[in-house]
């Protein structure tokens, strides 16, 4: 995606969000490996597909993202747990694991931030709904997509 992206100032935007997710996907084997005591095996069964162009990149990335948030819901052993917002669940797993726990999900103001850190959490991840403001540097394509779903120009 980054030979299609169609600026420099894309191209370190996609870099940023590229080394961000290899750091979550190292932090989630440290935390997987501080659990369990083993190392995660296996690898994803999802074959890559070579993107098309730039806003089809997106597109995908963006709904890998979502995938994501709903795969993380079903770890739990009844769906209904999955029903659990970020404000009820941190206070509990600060009080079970023994690592730094970062708030995520919902948390879009200093009102959520103030009450994650009070909850016991030791950061606050903010950030996708912002990617959306004029500021964030984000591609119109992204913009786009996150405020009306589409890359579209409908």
């Amino acid at each position: 995606m980054i030979n299609l992206t169609p600026s420099q100032e894309q191209v370190a935007i996609i870099e940023s969000i590229r080394n961000d997710e290899r750091a979550h996907n190292k932090k989630f084997r440290e935390m997987y490996r501080a659990l369990i005591g083993q190392e995660i095996t296996g690898i994803s069964s999802e074959k890559y597909e070579k993107v098309r162009s730039y806003a089809e990149g997106l597109q995908r990335a963006l709904m890998g993202e979502l995938g994501a948030v709903e795969r993380y819901r079903t770890f739990l052993k009844e769906s209904s747990h999955a029903l659990i917002g970020t404000m009820a669940i941190v206070p509990q797993i600060v009080d079970h694991v023994s690592i730094p726990v970062i708030a995520a999900g919902g948390i879009m103001d200093g009102r959520g931030l103030a009450a994650s850190l009070l909850l016991g959490a030791d950061a606050v991840q903010m950030g996708t709904a912002f990617l959306a403001c004029p500021e964030s540097g984000a591609s119109i394509l992204v913009q786009r997509f996150l405020t009306i779903g589409t890359v579209d120009n409908k």
